[in-house]
C-alpha cells in the first residue's frame, strides 16, 4: 500500500497554500506532488472563480476536483464543468445590497457568476491597478448583470463599515436566505444559506466516494472553520485567525513556511 493512500488532504489557497508574496513555494509543490504520487488526494478549497484557481495549480498533479466560492461550486477538473452549483436568491437581497453600496462610499462589491466575476464600483473607489491583479475581472453596474445567476458577493472594504454592513444583514434578511462570513477583514462574503467549504467538502466526499479516506483540512480564516470541522482533523496555520484557531485540533506554521509541506512531511505520519 502507497503511504498516503488512505488519505484526503484539503487546502485552501490564499494565506495557506499561497504565501503572503503570492507565490507557491517550490517545497509545498514538491510535496503536494510527492504526496499524490503516493496515492495521496489533494485538492483545493477557496473562495476564488475557477479562472483566478487554475494559476494557481501550474506544477502540481492535482487533476481531480476543487472546492469554489467558498463552498458554492464544486469543479471537475477532467470533465471541465461544474459537478454542483448553489446560487443566491437574488430577490431576497437585491436591495439590500443596493441599499448598503448607496450608503457607503468606502465600498466596492464582487459578483461572483460560474462565467465571469463583475466589480460594481458604483463610488470610483477602484483604479484600473486591480485588474492586473485579476485580468479576468470585469467592471459593471448591477443592473446589467441582474439577469445572471450569482454564486456570491464580496463586499470589499474598510473592516469597521464590513462589521456594520455584516449586522445590518442580519437585521434585515431571514437567517434561512443568506451566510455571511468574513474571508479576510476587508472582504464580506455573502452565501446562499448553508453554503460553506465544510458543506461542500461533505458533498464532494460524497460525490467521488471517498468516505473511506481520512480528510485532513487546512486553513487560515474564518470561511475555512466549517471546512476544519467537518474534518477528521482540521489544521490552522500560524498565521490564521483566532476563529480558525480554536475551531482546529492542531496548528502548524504560517503560510511563509511552507504549512503544506510541513503538514505532509510532519503531521500526517503521526495521524
Amino acid at each position: 500500500m502507497k503511504n498516503f493512500e488512505n488519505y484526503l488532504l484539503v487546502s485552501d489557497l490564499d494565506g495557506t497554500l499561497i504565501s503572503t508574496d503570492t507565490t507557491i513555494s517550490q517545497r509545498n509543490k514538491a510535496a503536494i506532488n510527492k504526496f499524490i504520487s503516493e496515492g495521496g488526494q489533494f485538492i483545493v478549497a477557496t473562495g476564488r472563480d475557477i479562472h483566478n484557481t487554475l494559476p494557481c495549480l501550474e506544477g502540481l498533479d492535482s487533476k481531480g476536483s476543487c472546492i469554489l466560492f467558498n463552498g458554492g461550486g464544486i469543479y471537475d477538473f477532467n470533465k471541465r464543468e461544474f459537478l454542483t452549483c448553489e446560487f443566491l436568491d437574488k430577490e431576497k437581497v437585491i436591495q439590500d445590497i443596493k441599499w448598503i453600496l448607496e450608503k457607503h462610499e468606502n465600498l466596492f462589491l464582487l459578483v461572483f457568476t460560474k462565467e465571469e466575476t463583475y466589480i460594481i464600483d458604483t463610488h470610483q473607489i477602484l483604479g484600473l491597478t486591480i485588474l492586473k491583479e485579476r485580468p479576468t475581472f470585469k467592471f459593471t453596474s448591477i443592473n446589467n448583470i441582474i439577469h445572471k445567476e450569482w454564486l456570491k458577493v464580496i463586499f470589499r472594504g474598510p473592516a469597521e463599515t464590513l462589521f456594520q454592513c455584516n449586522e445590518y444583514l442580519k437585521d434585515s434578511i431571514k437567517k434561512d436566505m443568506i451566510h455571511t462570513v468574513f474571508s479576510d477583514e476587508t472582504s464580506l462574503e455573502v452565501l446562499p444559506f448553508g453554503v460553506s467549504k465544510g458543506a461542500a467538502l461533505k458533498k464532494l466526499i460524497k460525490l467521488k466516494n471517498l468516505q473511506n479516506k481520512k480528510v485532513i483540512a487546512i486553513g487560515d480564516y474564518d470561511n475555512d472553520i466549517e471546512m476544519l470541522v467537518a474534518a477528521d482533523i482540521g489544521i490552522a496555520t500560524a498565521n490564521a485567525s483566532e476563529g480558525a484557531k480554536k475551531s482546529a485540533d492542531q496548528l502548524t506554521v504560517s503560510n511563509d513556511e511552507d504549512a503544506i509541506a510541513e503538514v505532509i512531511t510532519h503531521i500526517l505520519p503521526t495521524v
